[in-house]
């Protein structure tokens, strides 16, 4: 070692040394402090939740106090009364999935489903609804599919005696909502933080991280228990579990104000990579400012010794060139004629012999570095011993590095890796070394370096042992090509994909709301036309009465044009108002006979044109997967069509049948009758859009409109063929149960 050289190691040391100790101490300190922080805040977030789950349930009680405040309970109100006015309390506050009103003795007497009239209550907390003020329960289907929150207040007639219990059902769901605020936790390339709800029986009722599913025993159940015992004996409200790979957070809120244990509590698991990446990403900047000082001092150091080291160095010169084979300088040797010029003239032919030995080595020496220094990547070949025998030139256009750089400092490989793949590529680096037998296959990793600038590239490393001709080992070498611009538009998809899901579930999102609020308005509009009406029809059965025995008829005449109108305006007020209904109606599939449903209508429509002579020809067994009351309807609206449109014919021929088109089974009804001319067929699922006089053909105009509606919701699709005077033929397909949207 040279004394330049020495002179930097001391300093180097020194530097290293000091600066270790420094960072060390500010790493732990700093770090410390702000993992405290971040399980502070982490615990801060979980107590908001379960506050805001309490002040949820808190709320809805006020309005279940409100509800039977009511007079509708207690005045001996019809059924159907009281059942409306559930139905608006639950539509008002869109909060609850059911309510009901059940007297003491456990039978229900109103319910906004309409459902279990006159039924025991099918309720577990009925028997302490009774006995009780107020108060709610949490109750799990038998299935563990779906778990409910039954809210129940007592309610009492005018004299003060209580009469019977009004419970409101809330879904789970809408509960488990509120916990996911974790999100902002969310960072890429890091694990998740797993949120999960349990109740005090150990069910999961909500998790964020998918999996096995809700609805079933909590991993660690046992475990836990033991944990939220300790909670109890203390009298506190939450509990930090902390091992190697993550902190385990359990909350509770403890007793709520009617002095009741809460049902439920949240269990946090934050993988410490993810919780104190802020924590740990201070402590690889302190490290990478840390080499970059490093670096900085031992250039300086470097210039410095050469300063103090250049006057030796002069002396040693001429022998140092002799030694790297600079032959030039030969010719400078003094001419003497001593022993010394002897031994000159010896050294002089022996260098000429020992050049042209060279000459022959550096041809072939070329040949090879024409092939590996023009290479595009970082070419290397590492000794057993873990040297370097060859770095290419790319080297320094990848790391900012110089060969002859990593060749002087052999731990310099090492820290140009990203301190978060250091690990990996030396546990890959050691291994490789170790394999010493020939071999086809080739390692690969990827693995990110900080070039000399500070830039972070990507690297794609391959690498295999070199085997000699008599089989030994010489080492290894390995191929570096920058991924960087690969890596950077991979994560350019993803982010992509991410803005892609982003702007759908906004788009759906909207048209949602739109759906809703145009429901809304049609049902508004709907239910402030029908009073109007009503009385236009009143006043004109008033006025036809006047007008009877009178000998001008042209008023009654106007007086029953204004009456037909008001009834026909009524019936198309009401088909809009059934549209809307259809629109926003929840699906209930099963197995449903299409054939059966058509022979009742068939009955039907027999029994209402008894003067006719209608044939249907109904195929049997024409069972699909739907809901039956929506396919009822659209079989009700095709075959009406049917038979309107057939009128004029003596022998009127309606068919119900199934035909398969490329192995899809389509549906269809066929009838004998005016059919249409199909260059209208665009007009024929509009709203309001007649093909056909209203004089000869009356009807609201959405008929169809409805059937197409329905055959959407089951996922399939509608159309028609027909012919002026050749009668006509509607299609229809229907979806499996999965196709179906709710």
């Amino acid at each position: 070692m040279t004394f330049r050289l020495r002179i930097l190691v001391a300093f180097l040391l020194f530097f290293i040394l000091t600066t270790i100790s420094i960072i060390t101490y500010y790493y732990q300190t700093t770090t410390q402090n702000e993992q405290r922080h971040a399980v502070a805040q982490l615990q801060g977030n979980a107590n908001r939740a379960l506050s805001d789950m309490e002040r949820f349930i808190d709320e809805r009680q006020v309005e279940i106090a409100a509800i039977t405040t009511a007079r509708v309970w207690f005045d001996n109100s019809a059924t159907e009364y009281m059942n409306l006015r559930l139905i608006q309390y639950r539509d008002i506050t869109k909060a609850y999935d059911r309510i009901s009103l059940v007297n003491r003795q456990g039978i229900v007497i109103a319910d906004s489903d309409g459902l279990d009239i006159g039924v025991e209550a099918d309720c577990q907390c009925l028997s302490r609804a009774v006995q009780e003020t107020s108060g709610y329960g949490m109750e799990v289907s038998d299935d563990l599919h779906s778990a409910t929150i039954h809210i129940y207040r007592q309610v009492f007639n005018q004299q003060g005696s209580p009469t019977g219990v009004l419970i409101a059902r809330v879904p789970f769901t809408r509960l488990s909502e509120l916990v996911r605020g974790f999100d902002i936790y969310r960072q890429e390339g890091l694990p998740p933080l797993k949120v999960e709800m349990i109740g005090s029986d150990g069910l999961l009722l909500y998790s964020n991280a998918g999996g096995k599913g809700v609805n079933r025993l909590a991993d660690d159940w046992p475990t836990l228990k033991g944990y939220l015992a300790g909670i109890n004996a203390k009298g506190a409200t939450d509990l930090t579990v902390e091992s190697r790979e993550q902190i385990m957070l359990i909350a509770t809120r403890g007793k709520d104000g009617s002095g009741r244990q809460t049902p439920w509590f949240l269990r946090i698991e934050a993988p410490k990579k993810l919780l104190f990446s802020e924590a740990w990403q201070h402590g690889r900047e302190m490290v990478i400012f840390a080499l970059l000082m490093t670096l900085l001092s031992a250039t300086l150091i470097w210039f410095t010794a050469s300063s103090m080291t250049h006057p030796l160095e002069d002396l040693a010169r001429h022998a140092r060139a002799l030694g790297r084979g600079d032959f030039s300088r030969i010719g400078l040797l003094p001419q003497r004629s001593d022993e010394f010029g002897q031994l000159m003239e010896s050294f002089r032919s022996m260098a000429q012999r020992l050049q042209k030995t060279l000459d022959e080595f550096r041809l072939s020496e070329e040949k090879f570095r024409t092939v590996a220094d023009f290479t595009s990547g970082w070419e290397y070949w590492i000794a057993p011993d873990g040297s370097f025998k060859y770095l290419s030139p790319a080297c320094e256009r990848l790391t900012g590095y110089a060969p002859e750089e990593l060749l002087a400092d052999a731990q310099l490989l090492e820290r140009i890796i990203h301190p978060d793949d250091r690990v990996s590529f030396m546990k890959h680096y050691t291994e490789s070394l170790a394999v010493t037998v020939p071999t086809d296959a080739h390692d690969e990793l990827e693995f990110r370096i900080i070039t000399r600038n500070g830039e972070t590239r990507c690297i794609g490393h391959v690498c295999r042992p070199i085997i000699g001709s008599e089989g030994e080992y010489h080492g290894r070498r390995a191929s570096n090509r920058d991924i960087t611009e690969r890596k950077q538009a991979e994560q350019e998809v993803k982010r992509l994909n991410v803005e892609l899901e982003h702007l759908v579930l906004q788009r759906t999102q909207e048209l949602e709301k739109t759906s809703h609020e145009l429901a809304e308005f049609c049902y508004a509009i709907s239910h402030e036309l029908r009073a109007p009406i009503a009385r236009i029809q009143g006043f004109s059965t008033a006025l036809l009465e006047e007008c009877e025995g009178q000998p001008d008829r042209s008023r009654c005449y106007y007086v029953e044009r204004i009456a037909r109108s008001s009834t026909q305006l009524r019936t198309v007020i009401d088909a809009i108002l059934m549209l809307s209904r259809l629109s926003r109606a929840e699906i209930h599939c099963q197995q449903v006979n299409l054939s059966a449903i058509a022979e009742q209508l068939a009955g039907e429509f027999r029994g209402a044109e008894h003067e006719r002579r209608l044939q249907f020809v109904i195929t049997p067994d024409l069972t699909v997967n739907g809901d039956p009351m929506l396919l009822r309807i659209c079989l009700e609206n095709l075959l009406g069509n049917a038979v309107k449109y057939t009128w004029k014919v003596d022998e009127a021929c309606i068919e119900v049948g199934r035909e398969f088109q490329q192995e899809t089974p389509v549906y269809f009804v066929r009838d004998n009758g005016v059919g249409f001319d199909m260059a209208y067929i665009d007009k024929l699922f509009i709203p309001f859009q007649r093909l056909h006089r209203m004089e000869d053909y009356p009807g609201t105009g959405i008929g169809l409109v409805t059937v197409a509606r329905i055959v959407e919701r089951h996922g399939g699709r509608i159309w028609a063929e027909s012919r002026e005077g050749q009668g006509a033929i509607f299609y229809f397909t229907l979806e499996a149960a999965g196709g179906l949207s709710a």
